[in-house]
């Protein structure tokens, strides 16, 4: 530790740029539970960015109270940054991780106006802990926490809000979730989208009102997924959408209306064990091949739906207040 800065007032910043610009490394800054307030003209509260004449790593940033930034705590092309017990409020964008590795946030809060309240693209190797990340910006909204094209970082008992997006990953693969909520009202409480691949998802929740509540998207493959539990009030629980290789375990999905799972276009060589779905229609299986259900409980209507969909295999099912346990269209074939 070459620097211990601190605050020992609140602090108004009114100048362009950035509040606090560092440009030394080893350093803990500490605000002490003050507070750190733009007018307005003041873009971003704390701005780590590497530039030609230095790099940065091992500064840590603690208990402020960042408000009226566009960006609350800017990180780029750093290392070993530690971000604890921050409060980010009235902010366009809460904390933004570019680029960056090795980093431990830990109990922070980030309320978005309209941008993410925490965003990490190109970065790996980063650990967030117990974070609350919400966007409040209704339709417009971003995301409450998104990850892109960012690999091997775990997230930990951590809440993502938004109208749009609770906890998105865009191509992100190798990361592990646990104990993550994501909550939204129109879109995806959890996705994992556009190949995010080789993610071990556990014990987390995704909740939409009135969409998806988890869903693996778009060649997301070989995603592990175990004990989650996705709840949709109008729409599907679970979606898995032209993914394959993904393995689904004692998991819960859970709808009003329509599917507790959703497996659908060229979605293949899954395999879903011991899961739990409740739905007018329990499962809905549509064009896709070689996937394995064994020892799943399903409560609605319908148990199974399989349209357009070959080598289908389903074993030791429990089938609760169905009127059909399974239909198959013309075309769809299946082995009890």
């Amino acid at each position: 530790l070459e620097a211990y800065k601190e605050i020992i007032e609140n602090l108004f910043a009114d100048q362009p740029g950035a509040c606090f610009d560092f440009n030394q490394s080893h350093i803990l800054f500490d605000c002490l539970g003050f507070n750190v307030t733009s007018n307005g003209t003041t873009t971003t509260g704390f701005n780590i960015s590497n530039t030609a004449t230095f790099s940065l790593s091992n500064i840590t940033i603690q208990n402020c109270n960042i408000q009226n930034f566009s960006i609350g705590i800017n990180v780029s092309s750093a290392s070993n940054i530690s971000l604890f017990n921050n409060n980010i409020t009235n902010v366009t964008d809460g904390i933004w991780l570019n680029n960056t590795a090795g980093s431990v946030l830990e109990n922070n809060t980030a309320n978005a106006t309209a941008g993410y309240g925490l965003f990490l693209t190109n970065s790996s190797n980063n650990t967030i802990n117990n974070g609350n990340f919400s966007s409040n910006a209704g339709a417009s909204s971003l995301y409450g926490i998104y990850l892109l094209s960012s690999k091997n970082n775990v997230l930990n008992n951590n809440r993502g809000t938004s109208d749009t997006g609770g906890i998105w990953l865009d191509s992100s693969s190798n990361n592990i979730l646990t104990g993550n909520t994501g909550t939204v009202a129109t879109a995806y409480g959890i996705i994992l989208n556009s190949n995010s691949n080789n993610n071990i998802l556990t014990n987390n929740t995704g909740t939409s009102n009135n969409y998806n509540g988890i869903v693996i998207y778009a060649s997301s493959n070989n995603n592990v997924l175990t004990n989650n539990t996705g709840i949709s009030s109008n729409y599907n629980a679970i979606v898995i959408y032209s993914s394959s290789n993904n393995n689904i375990s004692g998991n819960t999905g859970t709808t009003g209306t329509v599917n507790g799972l959703l497996l659908d276009s060229n979605s293949n060589n899954n395999i879903l064990i011991n899961n739990t779905f409740s739905g007018a229609l329990a499962i809905f299986i549509q064009t896709t091949s070689n996937n394995n259900f064994t020892n799943n409980t399903l409560i609605g209507n319908t148990g199974f739906e399989i349209n357009g969909s070959t080598n289908i295999l389903i074993t030791n099912s429990s089938f609760l207040n169905t009127n059909w346990s399974i239909k198959a269209a013309l075309g769809s074939n299946f082995s009890l």
